[in-house]
């Protein structure tokens, strides 16, 4: 992918490299885009909000916007969908910090994905995201006032701090999410009936 490519891309959606928040999912309520959407009026950050999904489910998003009228908030970008991998991939390298707020599902691609390219990752507080995320993330959830709160302290985060988590985030893939551990993990089970 050519770095105009995302110039491009930045330039039709109206976004700023490193100056917004991330996020990328299945429009369904239990990715809890209410409580980011609500969340992230309440912040103080001047940063955007760029959410990557296919608004198809009219009736949530209806319900979205009656709860929230974040179509008043112009940091609060629906960008639709970017099927490009790289050019999704350099949309995540590029983002200020990741906001995953999937709490069903277990582990995530898109949480894979997101630790293995972006520094700062914001992640519902539920089992299965602390398992994958472990030190490397911060954590918020439902209560009133606690996502906006960590959005405005890590707004103030330097850029070192959030490199050190973006290594950290990248060591955890590396070691537990890598094709040779998969490979030889599955081998184990299917040989020795282990893992």
């Amino acid at each position: 992918m050519k770095a105009q490519d995302l110039q491009n891309w930045f330039n039709k959606k109206q976004i700023s490299s490193g100056q917004y928040y991330l996020v990328v999912g299945r429009f369904v309520p239990e990715n809890n885009y209410q409580t980011i959407v609500a969340e992230f009026e309440k912040s103080k950050t001047k940063k955007d909000l760029v959410i990557i999904t296919n608004p198809d489910n009219t009736k949530f998003l209806k319900s979205l916007k009656d709860q929230t009228g974040f179509e008043l908030d112009n940091r609060i970008k629906f960008v639709g969908t970017v099927y490009d991998k790289d050019l999704l991939s350099a949309i995540r390298r590029n983002a200020f910090g990741y906001i995953h707020g999937h709490e069903v599902g277990g582990t995530n691609p898109s949480l894979l994905e997101a630790l293995g390219t972006t520094n700062l990752n914001l992640l519902f507080d539920v089992g299965f995201n602390k398992e994958v995320g472990q030190d490397a993330a911060i954590y918020w959830n439902k209560q009133a006032g606690n996502l906006a709160h960590i959005i405005n302290r890590v707004d103030q985060m330097s850029e070192e701090e959030r490199q050190t988590l973006g290594k950290k985030a990248k060591q955890i893939i590396d070691k537990n999410f890598s094709w040779d551990k998969i490979v030889s993990q599955n081998e184990r089970q299917f040989i020795d009936g282990k893992i």
